[in-house]
């Protein structure tokens, strides 16, 4: 089974991490979709955690993304700090100049099941690193926010909050969902009422319209039930797992999730 980044002992992750400058090295056509994709194949790894090995090497000035040919595309290659390392053969600890780099390798090995709950705002968001592409939203009772609930209901603002903090946290790409703009004059006398709410508020937009995520209701989101003055739902992304990461990286997300100034339970 492949294995994620804090399966590894800190030894196997250096070593990792000079396997790939090198796998990069030698393979210099090589697209970094392919270099990331073969890499992860070669070293029964998940693909999300090839992606971290990468990320932890470009931050760390080891490689660079460079675009070449026509179509341009990106390709890696080694830095002068990287064609040092690959001279003297092995990558160390004090080679990482950044925090977070040294904290990502030298993280003691994972090995319990967690969950990462991440605050924002009044919601929290609960997900596991085998997460089925499935993740588990806690909000009020009662929340206004924008027309999100007047036009589309609770569980589709559940289901925009889920979507937003899969792409902030880079687990999905921008728009993954699809999306379409819905004109307010489309909504019949709603749409007039948020119209007026607008012009009260001296908002008058240039385009009277909104976008909505998954069009097509794609995403499912289930109503789990209450506890005291919170509900607790069900996002499911099954239906787009063929984009999504099969497997999470809790202390990458826990890490982003900081950077982004979110509160992390």
């Amino acid at each position: 089974m492949a294995k994620s980044f804090t399966e590894f002992s800190v030894k196997e992750r250096l070593d990792l991490l000079y396997r790939l400058l090198t796998f990069i090295k030698t393979h210099p056509k090589l697209t970094v979709k392919e270099i990331r994709e073969r890499f992860a194949k070669n070293n029964d790894l998940t693909e999300y955690a090839s992606d971290v090995v990468t990320r932890i090497l470009d931050l760390s000035d080891f490689i660079d993304v460079v675009y070449k040919g026509f179509p341009a595309r990106p390709y890696y290659e080694l830095t002068p700090e990287g064609e040092k390392i690959i001279l003297r053969g092995r990558f160390t600890v004090a080679d990482f100049k950044l925090e977070w780099a040294r904290r990502r390798i030298v993280r003691k090995i994972r090995v319990k099941v967690r969950v990462l709950r991440i605050q924002v705002k009044n919601f929290v968001f609960e997900m596991n690193e085998n997460w089925g592409y499935k993740i588990k939203v806690i909000t009020p009772i009662e929340w206004k926010h924008g027309w999100q609930v007047d036009i589309w209901g609770k569980e589709y603002s559940v289901k925009h909050r889920a979507i937003i903090l899969l792409q902030t946290l880079e687990i999905a790409r921008n728009y993954f969902a699809g999306y379409r703009f819905v004109n307010y004059r489309e909504l019949g006398d709603l749409g007039e009422e948020l119209m007026k709410r607008h012009l009260e508020q001296g908002r008058e937009l240039v385009v009277w319209r909104t976008m909505k995520f998954d069009p097509e209701d794609r995403i499912t989101v289930t109503r789990l039930g209450q506890l005291n003055d919170r509900l607790e739902w069900e996002v499911d992304f099954s239906n787009f797992s063929h984009s999504l990461p099969e497997t999470l990286d809790l202390d990458l997300l826990e890490d982003l999730a900081s950077s982004k100034n979110y509160s992390v339970l």
